[in-house]
């Protein structure tokens, strides 16, 4: 990826990432107190993308006892979505998270963009919908077993 940059979370990254997060997700965003709880809980896991020295996008990875691992969130400012930014955040996740045996996510039904990214990383629905996770909007778990 021509211009962009993943590398590790820093605390002066947040403010940026409230414009990626109220520009991804209108349904109760997460603010900047749910950032710093992720930052300093899964430190390792807490990825974004730069481009020219400014963040576009996040992944947020989390590894859960017994083996298992959680893609908390994921998202990219609309205005560079389109140039696989999306996708190298993907990969740093499920790389972070090689250990686990599973790793689960949620997606929006009808998110069919991000539905196709998660299958080609071979997540697969387990059958399970949470209504009205995303305000009027039903969440959709996915699921990579290794």
């Amino acid at each position: 990826m021509d211009g962009v940059e993943l590398r590790l979370c820093k605390f002066q990254d947040l403010e940026q990432l409230g414009i990626i997060e109220r520009n991804s997700f209108s349904y109760r965003p997460y603010g900047r107190t749910d950032f710093i709880w992720f930052l300093s809980s899964a430190p390792t896991g807490f990825v974004v993308a730069c481009v020219n020295d400014s963040p576009a996008g996040y992944v947020i990875a989390l590894g859960q006892p017994p083996g298992n691992g959680v893609i908390q969130s994921i998202a990219v400012l609309p205005k560079f979505r389109g140039r696989k930014i999306g996708r190298s955040l993907l990969n740093a996740a499920i790389e972070h998270l090689s250990s686990c045996k599973r790793i689960e996510l949620l997606v929006e039904k009808g998110n069919e963009s991000a539905i196709s990214l998660y299958r080609e990383f071979a997540f697969r629905e387990t059958g399970r919908v949470i209504r009205r996770y995303y305000g009027e909007k039903d969440a959709v778990e996915f699921a990579r077993e290794s």
